[in-house]
């Protein structure tokens, strides 16, 4: 896959899964067998355990957008900075839902086999966040 269509797949997935909350797709993008990187606490491995993050996200998190900054490919990898913004909702690491508005930083990696994603890292700017919705 080049790059131009790594991107695409990527803004598709994005779009499909957090835009429209269309979890029911997730096998069109993510394999059964996906390893996550980091593993949450109580994360459930494969593609059952992204599928419970993912529900998990769109519960705390509405009005979600997403801009993909940096993107690069090579091979079967690609990464970006991935810029998102979206309305607190729900209860996010022991802070209650506060309405407001928050934008987070995650750099990823992803690795593909047939089409769909095996493989993934995520180092997300959790402080950032945290600090975002506990401001007073």
């Amino acid at each position: 896959m080049d790059a131009a269509k790594a991107r695409q797949f990527y803004e598709d997935f994005l779009n499909t899964l957090y835009i429209q909350r269309n979890v029911g797709r997730l096998g069109d993008f993510i394999a059964a067998n996906i390893v996550s990187h980091p593993i949450y606490p109580g994360q459930t491995p494969g593609i059952q355990g992204f599928e419970q993050m993912t529900r998990a996200f769109l519960d705390t998190f509405s009005d979600i957008s997403f801009r993909v900054d940096g993107f690069s490919q090579e091979g079967e990898t690609f990464s970006c900075q991935l810029v998102m913004k979206a309305k607190h909702i729900g209860t996010f690491m022991g802070i209650p839902a506060t309405g407001r508005t928050a934008e987070v930083v995650d750099n990823l990696r992803y690795r593909l086999e047939n089409g769909k994603i095996v493989e993934y890292w995520s180092n997300v700017d959790t402080q950032s966040l945290q600090r975002q919705l506990s401001a007073a």
